[in-house]
């Protein structure tokens, strides 16, 4: 499992893991994944206002298996 076309607030971010997620059929499992924005433009996290990406599913051999559609994360700050 990996993530594929990630972006934050509309720029393009290279979404990583420390590990592959390997996940058995009808299994579950939590997993993490870290990108920097370091170049976006975002100088702080709380300036993140949107965070998209598709989730890519490949077989060990790394034949694909399916993509999501883009997963859509708005994030609202409160107006003061």
């Amino acid at each position: 499992m990996y993530l594929k076309d990630a972006y934050m607030n509309d720029t393009m971010f290279t979404a990583c893991s420390g590990v592959p997620l390997d996940l058995l059929p009808e299994k579950n499992a939590t997993h993490s994944f870290f990108g920097k924005y370091e170049g976006s433009g975002i100088k702080s996290a709380n300036k993140i206002k949107k965070i998209e990406f598709k989730i890519l599913i490949m077989d060990s051999s790394s034949k694909t298996l399916g993509t999501t559609k883009p997963v859509i994360i708005n994030f609202y700050t409160k107006l003061l």
